[in-house]
This record gives C-alpha cells, sequence and structure tokens, in this order.
C-alpha cells in the first residue's frame, strides 16, 4: 500500500492526536490535586492489578503444584 503525502500527513495527524491525549490522560503529571483524568487512572490501575494477581484459584494450584521443600 502506498499512500501520497497528504493522506500519510492526515495519518500522522490522528495518530499524533491519539497518542497525545492517551498520554496526557495516563501518564501526564497534573499535580496532587484531584482533575479530571483520576476516573480513568483509578480504572486502569484497578484493571492493571486485576491482570498482574492471581486469582485464589490460581494461587491453590500454585500451591499443590509445590513440594513440601519449595514450600519452605
Amino acid at each position: 500500500m502506498v499512500l501520497h503525502r497528504a493522506e500519510f500527513d492526515a495519518y500522522m495527524r490522528s495518530n499524533g492526536v491519539t497518542a497525545t491525549v492517551f498520554y496526557a490522560v495516563f501518564f501526564y503529571d497534573f499535580g496532587d490535586h484531584e482533575h479530571v483524568f483520576q476516573a480513568p487512572r483509578r480504572w486502569a490501575a484497578k484493571k492493571k492489578a486485576e491482570f498482574l494477581t492471581l486469582s485464589p484459584e490460581e494461587k491453590t494450584i500454585i500451591g499443590e503444584e509445590l513440594t513440601p521443600e519449595q514450600a519452605k
């Protein structure tokens, strides 16, 4: 697929705006006060913690797979 200059410029502009908004919402430091992006950041932190934390079922699976020597 060959993009002409105008198409490429439009593509880069739209991706640049999207990336800038994503960065502003989830990463930019607005200070310690409450701001409009706190709710999406709390939601993302909650989802990240859910993803990176083992469920009780997964913890029991890991516990059952450990031998007594490994559990020490």
